[in-house]
């Protein structure tokens, strides 16, 4: 753990820490219950699964954007709490976590998955760690990291595959595999959201600059369309519109704040070059969109729980 007079603001990490997890506080780890005992929280694990996608792209854009010093204090601050916080799911979806509503993993293949994620992140965790402390880091450590996170990312979106794969019946059980699914594709736009940032900050660092840009069109085009997706749905995908209007309004928001910012994105996603101005912009806006659809994620699960009950 790393001591928080790093830092100037306390308040600057429980804010972070209010976006990123918004679930009970830690406890004792649980104990291994049976497949049957599980279904009842199926849909929360499937969840958190996913959310680590949100916070692998949330790591790579705080370490990028506080090393050209966009909102130094901010980022340092969230990457020490996205550290950790990915650290404590981690070690719950395996072993489980009753804080979390997590039990013991039980099925081969999600446990061979998460191996896979372990591996890297026993690596990767030490390389944050550095970061955290102060510790100066050269030009091909910062690469390596980036690269490690990207694959990071990578591997959870495998574990969050075979969690759906191994456990649709559960998952459906648990409020409705359609609602678990559509929790899933929003906390997948946030994750969007990290990793659009990321992308165009690592152009300012002239990391990788045409995969970077690449992946900021690819980013771009799948970030606007799902957010009028979510809003009047997309049939064709099985995405259905905003279920209540709580729902619909708090993406609307995401919406227009996005507006406000696509211009950008899309400049540079065409060959430009973004500027601090840029970045800080791109930032703050973009912290606003993901608290924006936090709260629609939290008003789908209150609507999950309904359709349940």
């Amino acid at each position: 753990m790393y001591p928080f007079f790093r830092f100037k603001s306390t308040a600057l990490i429980g804010a972070t820490l209010a976006a990123a997890i918004a679930l009970p506080a830690i406890v004792e780890p649980a104990v291994a219950q049976s497949r049957e005992g599980a279904t009842k929280t199926m849909g929360t694990r499937y969840t958190i699964a996913g959310r680590q996608r949100m916070l692998s792209e949330g790591m790579a854009s705080a370490i990028c954007l506080s090393r050209l010093n966009v909102e130094q204090e901010e980022n340092e601050s969230d990457l020490y709490v996205m550290r950790n916080v990915f650290d404590w799911y981690h070690l719950g979806i395996n072993g489980g976590n009753s804080g979390l509503e997590l039990q013991a993993e039980q099925s081969r293949l999600v446990r061979r998955k998460w191996e896979r994620v372990d591996k890297v992140w026993q690596d990767l965790s030490v390389k944050y760690d550095r970061v955290l402390e102060g510790v100066y880091i050269p030009e091909s450590d910062f690469n390596a990291i980036i690269d490690e996170t990207a694959l990071l990312s990578d591997l959870n979106n495998s574990l969050v595959v075979s969690f759906r794969s191994e456990y649709e019946d559960e998952i459906s059980a648990d409020g409705g595999l359609g609602n678990a699914l559509l929790i899933d594709l929003y906390e997948r736009q946030r994750m969007l959201g990290k990793k659009l940032s990321k992308d165009i900050c690592l152009i300012a660092q002239n990391y990788n600059v045409e995969e970077s840009r690449a992946s900021l069109v690819e980013t771009v085009g799948i970030y606007e369309n799902s957010v009028r997706a979510f809003i009047e749905g997309m049939p064709a995908l099985g995405v259905p519109p905003a279920p209540t209007e709580e729902i619909r309004d708090q993406l609307e928001l995401v919406s227009q704040n996005w507006a406000s910012i696509r211009p950008i994105a899309e400049a540079v996603a065409n060959g430009g070059q973004p500027d601090l101005d840029d970045l800080e912009t791109l930032h703050g806006t973009m912290e606003k969109i993901t608290g924006e659809m936090t709260q629609a994620i939290e008003a789908l699960v209150r609507f999950k729980e309904t359709a349940k009950n």
